[in-house]
């Protein structure tokens, strides 16, 4: 290994251990920790992506682009020194910025947009490039988007100093508690758990008709809620899952579309759920644990449908379920290694009901791990190395979302400062109550188009730090609204033509990209209509104002209702000119239940019960032999 990559992965594990140290053992001044840590990932972010890599450049110009990496590495020490050095007196208001200051500030902003830009592209770093361009010159634009116009002191002070820009809330989440999350997710990995859990589902769904498909739709909800990256679960548990799935009868594109579909589901899917939910949890001042509950009948709704689209598609084809001679056998040593995974999981849950932090629960969960893992793996008793390799792991992947929310933090300085949120809200709000049904339509498309070029996190935080808002203002509840945004910021993963988890599935699985996303986008289209439901039918989340049993019942169960009648509508159950009406109904009847007044849904039920008997009836005499 390199000598620089060798130092990237000392600043990863330094990144690790403070994040552990701060969750279990005690609090650091985040005006001392969000500069440190931020230190520190742009020293692990730019010697483990180098310019000179990059660009495969070796002498003069490999030497020059190394210079430039130094300078980005200098000049943001400095200014993260500066900062701690006066930080506390400028919020005081007892120092005033020089040239110096100033210059540093900027520097640091853009490093963290450049190592944006090194770890995920162009997309955000514009976003960002955009908002900066608005705030120095908004003065010069008319109408209510205007603004006063700001110096670079202003700046500065606003977006790099202040504790709403650069190093603002979000950052300040991710040093406290996301960090020991995504570091749990690599050692629970390196531990091997993670083979033991796709092991165990695929051996408890050997007698579906989905078979494999079913066991990797439970593998990929479980690792999916560990690893909250789509891009991940797909690379970590599809490479196994997928040729499993193909070798059942079923085709590479079907298979690597249910293992992108699964993998997107396990980022809104409870305990864990991914970095997002525990800045929701931050920005609504809402429980961990309550946001975790208030995502469970959603996800359950979710993979509902998943579970069926596979039965269909299996039934289509005339899949059988695998010979019991062919399925995985269990031993008892598999058994106690999925113990690997549920204790751990469990550990989450315990500690949260005991009434203590995420961060903590994160924490013991750690360490609950390692000790299963040493009790229950004997190779890693002989060579304990991969569980630093996780703490490297979980560091290095802590940088790349510690980038992003930097940079993103600039976009929330801006919007924060010239109050681009509240006049967005305005201009939304005037439209009246009656239209939050297109205010919701409109943030969805929006979140859904950003998703597709970036990671769910800041999808989710873009569109709801500048709609959010707005949406508030028509009555949309907080914690619904945020959920709502979430699950778009998910499904960009899996959306034509950009799709993240499709395209990371389809060489695995040997199909066309293109065709293979569309495919995952049929599956999870529940995905993109149950939001909706958030907003209007809030008793969904269970915990969500104080909802009579009656109520949750009722909603509980005509979504269920409608989430069979959706995927039947667009599920595999056949083509022929006597079905396609049938579907249509199923498809609309669907629709209609989700709806809260029951002059809809009543309706709805009705025709949903009609097209189900006959979509029964047909579909059993129907000979559909050919794949899609």
């Amino acid at each position: 290994m390199d000598i620089h990559k060798k130092l990237a992965a000392v600043a990863a594990v330094a990144i690790s251990l403070t994040s552990l140290y701060v969750a279990g053992i005690r609090l650091i001044d985040p005006l001392l920790l969000r500069p440190t840590v931020f230190g520190l990932a742009v020293v692990a972010g730019i010697l483990n992506w180098p310019l000179a890599e990059e660009f495969n450049a070796r002498g003069a110009k490999g030497a020059l682009l190394w210079a430039v990496d130094a300078g980005l590495l200098a000049g943001t020490i400095l200014a993260c020194i500066r900062y701690i050095q006066i930080s506390e007196a400028f919020e005081e208001g007892f120092m005033f910025l020089d040239m110096r200051d100033i210059g540093l500030g900027l520097l640091a902003m853009l490093t963290a947009m450049e190592l944006t830009r090194r770890v995920l592209g162009w997309t955000i770093v514009v976003i960002c490039g955009l908002a900066l361009i608005y705030m120095v010159f908004g003065e010069y634009l008319p109408g209510v988007l205007g603004n006063a116009g700001y110096s670079l002191e202003q700046v500065v002070s606003d977006l790099w100093l202040s504790t709403t820009g650069t190093l603002g809330t979000a950052f300040g989440v991710l040093t406290t508690l996301v960090i020991v999350y995504i570091v749990f997710g690599s050692i629970i990995t390196k531990s091997g758990a993670g083979d033991a859990l796709i092991k165990i589902a695929m051996a408890l769904a050997g007698g579906t008709r989905g078979g494999a498909a079913h066991g990797a739709v439970g593998a990929s909800a479980m690792f999916g809620s560990i690893s909250g990256s789509t891009v991940a679960n797909v690379v970590g548990t599809g490479t196994f899952t997928i040729p499993l799935i193909k070798r059942q009868g079923f085709s590479g594109r079907f298979a690597g579309a249910t293992e992108a579909a699964a993998s997107t589901g396990g980022t809104f899917t409870p305990p864990v759920m991914g970095s997002a939910a525990f800045l929701m949890a931050d920005l609504t001042g809402t429980p961990y644990l309550t946001v975790a509950i208030a995502a469970a009948v959603p996800a359950a709704l979710f993979y509902i449908s998943l579970f069926l689209a596979v039965e269909l598609e299996a039934r289509r084809t005339r899949i059988r379920p695998v010979a019991e001679s062919d399925r995985v056998r269990l031993t008892g040593r598999d058994w106690l290694n999925g113990l690997m995974f549920l204790l751990p999981i469990l550990t989450i849950l315990g500690v949260l009901i005991a009434g203590r932090s995420a961060a903590f629960a994160g924490v013991v969960s750690i360490l609950v791990t390692v000790a299963t893992a040493f009790a229950l793996n004997p190779e890693l008793r002989a060579k304990p190395l991969p569980l630093l390799e996780g703490l490297v792991a979980g560091g290095i992947n802590s940088v790349r979302i510690l980038a992003i929310i930097a940079c993103i933090g600039v976009f929330v300085g801006v919007v924060n400062s010239t109050g681009l949120g509240v006049k967005l809200a305005q201009i939304i709000g005037g439209l009246g109550r009656e239209q939050l049904f297109l205010s919701l339509a409109v943030a969805a498309l929006a979140t859904t188009v950003l998703s597709m070029g970036m990671p769910t996190t800041p999808a989710y935080l873009i569109v709801v730090l500048t709609m959010g808002p707005a949406l508030l203002k028509l009555d949309a509840q907080v914690l619904p609204m945020h959920m709502f945004i979430l699950y778009y910021a998910a499904l960009g993963a899996v959306t034509p033509p950009v799709a993240g988890g499709s395209y990371t599935a389809a060489p695995i699985a040997g199909a066309d990209p293109v065709l293979l996303s569309f495919t995952a986008f049929r599956l999870t289209i529940v995905g993109y209509i149950f939001p909706f439901v958030f907003i209007f039918s809030p008793e969904i989340f269970l915990v969500v104002g104080d909802p009579a049993w009656s109520e949750i019942a009722s909603v509980t169960l005509r979504s269920v209702f409608a989430v069979i009648l959706i995927t039947l509508g667009l599920g595999a159950v056949g083509r022929s000119a006597a079905v396609l009406p049938l579907k249509a109904l199923a498809f609309l009847s669907g629709c209609m239940v989700l709806f809260a007044d029951p002059m809809i849904f009543g309706p709805g039920l009705l025709l949903g019960g009609v097209a189900l008997l006959m979509l029964r009836s047909r579909t059993a005499a129907t000979d559909e032999t050919t794949a899609e």
